[in-house]
């Protein structure tokens, strides 16, 4: 599935998108539920898939699904996919019911080599590292190698360096550096200014892979890890930012410029 889109598709499902050949090439059901109609006038509130991400060679997928319709308990799940080539989909390897005791915020996959690492935030505060270990039957399953959290802040987002030996995890008012192999919390970054809350995350790479990458409500600013001292800041509102893993170029979804005057 290189080179696809991963897009949200009708309820439920996820459907890979390959924009140069214009073609659908796949479609996974997610959540694996039946339609069930709507009785007496009452709307239904569907599962949603409100997280997807893969790890760097595309053999997993991880997704995650609730549910809540302020009557019966939210339902939480997330669920490890791994790609078969003989069949050319996704097919369900774990379950995580609930991965979470409060709303999922991210899902981030560590890039590059050795053992594969999915980390998930939540509104609690608490983040979670997934990874891989062998059962009984030699097959491959996941489970949580460590939980941590700061503060009890609410995490809104997590990033791993290019090397995969650093997260950064961003509570509203502080940024986290963790090593990951300890789960060990190395740095306390705070806001330009006290106002401000933090919004994105990322690393840097392609040779770039001290810089770290992070919004708050009107700046954007890049962080040297090395100096350990702020190298450039614009002030902006961004939505999303997106790096590119093969360039390290950065594409930023920034408001117009009258949201910046207060």
């Amino acid at each position: 599935m290189n080179e696809c889109i991963a897009l949200n598709s009708s309820l439920g499902h996820i459907q890979f998108y390959h924009p140069a050949k214009q073609e659908l090439m796949m479609e996974v059901n997610a959540t694996n539920l039946n339609y069930v109609s709507q009785a007496d006038n009452k709307p239904l509130v569907p599962t949603v898939i409100s997280f997807v991400t893969f790890s760097s060679d595309g053999q997993w997928m991880a997704t995650v699904e609730s549910r809540d319709d302020e009557v019966t308990t939210p339902e939480l799940r997330m669920k490890v996919w791994q790609f078969k080539a003989e069949i050319q989909t996704y097919e369900l390897n774990s379950l995580m019911d609930p991965p979470h005791y409060s709303p999922i915020t991210s899902l981030s996959s560590r890039p590059g080599g050795g053992s594969y690492l999915f980390v998930s935030t939540a509104s609690d505060g608490h983040f979670k590292l997934w990874t891989t270990e062998t059962a009984k039957d030699n097959r491959q399953r996941w489970y949580c190698q460590a939980e941590s959290y700061y503060l009890k802040e609410v995490a809104i987002g997590s990033a791993f360096s290019q090397d995969g030996s650093l997260l950064a995890v961003v509570y509203n008012s502080h940024l986290t550096l963790w090593k990951v192999s300890t789960c060990e919390l190395k740095k306390v970054v705070a806001p330009i200014t006290q106002s401000e809350m933090f919004k994105h995350v990322c690393f840097s790479c392609c040779g770039s892979d001290h810089f770290l990458v992070v919004t708050s409500s009107n700046h954007l600013t890049v962080w040297n890890l090395l100096t350990d001292a702020v190298c450039w800041s614009v002030r902006a509102v961004i939505d999303h930012i997106i790096l590119s893993p093969c360039s390290g170029y950065l594409a930023a979804v920034v408001r117009a410029e009258e949201s910046l005057k207060m």
